[in-house]
């Protein structure tokens, strides 16, 4: 299943700017910064792009080496253990249901670390590096969407604390079927005002 979503750009910005939109993992630490899942680059005004938010998402997992495995065994659908099928393969991804809001990856590899992607319609969501043997990832995602104006930011990039700064608004998209996000307010004179973004024509699951 998937939410159809629609921006709109109705705001008076001549700069033509990005739009980052993203999901905080509420159980990262200070280092986790949150990463920048979709991108919609030059956005003039009158501008429209459609896109989806899956409510399912990827798990995979990478060791030092970067190797890559297939499917393992793990407990119910957000647990996820990551252990070695052969000599070679040290890692393994699986795929969630994220309505409940956790996933967990646990490092069942002896002697090596791993690191914990999430991705949600093939672009990177979030990260956790470094997880050492027997540890554990842990991803709490909000079914919400963090959203706003941004400068020279790509997707799949962790985003600095400036840009972070700058993005105020979190859209909920709990039962939501489909939505536009409409942007508003800038301008490049005194009379300008603060972006602002907010959910019309929503229509519920």
């Amino acid at each position: 299943m998937a939410i159809e979503l629609n921006f709109i750009n109705n705001s008076n910005d001549m700069n033509k700017s990005a739009i980052v939109l993203f999901q905080k993992n509420l159980a990262s630490v200070a280092d986790d910064a949150p990463i920048a899942w979709k991108v919609i680059p030059d956005s003039a005004p009158g501008l429209t792009h459609r896109f989806v938010f899956p409510t399912t998402i990827d798990v995979v997992a990478t060791d030092a080496e970067g190797a890559i495995a297939g499917p393992v065994s793990g407990w119910g659908s957000h647990y996820f253990v990551v252990g070695p099928q052969s000599a070679e393969s040290a890692a393994a991804f699986g795929a969630a249901e994220a309505a409940a809001g956790e996933v967990q990856v646990r490092n069942a590899l002896p002697g090596t670390s791993i690191t914990a992607n999430i991705f949600r319609d093939g672009r990177l969501l979030a990260v956790k590096a470094a997880v050492p043997p027997q540890q554990m990832a842990v991803f709490q995602l909000k079914p919400s969407l963090w959203v706003g104006a941004a400068a020279a930011v790509s997707e799949g990039q962790a985003l600095d604390p400036e840009t972070l700064s700058n993005v105020k608004t979190e859209l909920s998209l709990l039962g939501l079927a489909s939505a536009d996000i409409v942007m508003s307010g800038g301008g490049g004179d005194v009379l300008a005002t603060p972006f602002r973004f907010s959910l019309q024509n929503v229509v519920m699951a």
